[in-house]
């Protein structure tokens, strides 16, 4: 994650400087993080593995929720999680009535399940800032953390109460499948790290 311009941003000339750019840029509490941009100040490109793992979560769940009222995206679809945050997650999902910040629909704002794939650079903020802003999301059911370096998957679930439960799944574990209750939808944990080596 590169580090945030230091310059305050208001949503409005965030929304603006995006429209002129090609690079994707989160929004947090009035800081610009770039993400996958070419300058020297931005995070580098994906890595395989990174690619890989976003794209087989992305099939089981398209493939899961075909015919059903949910539907999923990749990374392009930016996520508002408050006021004052905007997020591209690799992987979301959203049951039922699909909300959209802008006519263009390039903005959701009711994520039910967000999936980030952890890489070095991002770890920390996917953990700390962006997981506390999303959990302020009242739509939002689901966040699941998943390593790219080691078969590891953090699955964090909102409560009744509004606390997360925290279920981990690893390569040694005896649990092979995912299930998301909010989606109604189960995901392989061999699937998920499919062709990686």
């Amino acid at each position: 994650m590169a580090q945030p311009n230091t310059k305050a941003w208001s949503v409005e000339d965030y929304f603006l400087f995006e429209e002129q750019e090609t690079t994707k840029y989160e929004y947090l509490d009035g800081l610009v993080y770039a993400l996958h941009a070419s300058d020297v100040e931005a995070m580098a490109g994906a890595s395989e593995a990174h690619i890989i793992i976003t794209g087989n979560i992305f099939a089981q769940l398209h493939s899961a929720l075909d015919g059903q009222t949910c539907r999923a995206y990749q990374s392009d679809m930016r996520v508002q999680a408050t006021d004052s945050t905007f997020f591209y997650p690799d992987v979301v999902a959203v049951c039922g009535e699909r909300n959209f910040r802008d006519e263009n629909r390039t903005t959701l704002t009711n994520p039910t399940v967000v999936f980030e794939v952890l890489s070095p650079s991002t770890e920390n903020y996917d953990r700390g800032k962006k997981f506390i802003a999303y959990r302020q999301c009242s739509s939002l059911k689901t966040y699941i953390l998943v390593s790219q370096d080691k078969q590891r998957i953090e699955h964090y679930e909102r409560q009744a109460d509004d606390s997360w439960v925290l279920r981990e799944y690893s390569k040694a574990s005896s649990q092979t499948e995912i299930l998301i209750r909010s989606l109604g939808v189960t995901l392989t944990f061999s699937a998920i790290y499919a062709n990686i080596e």
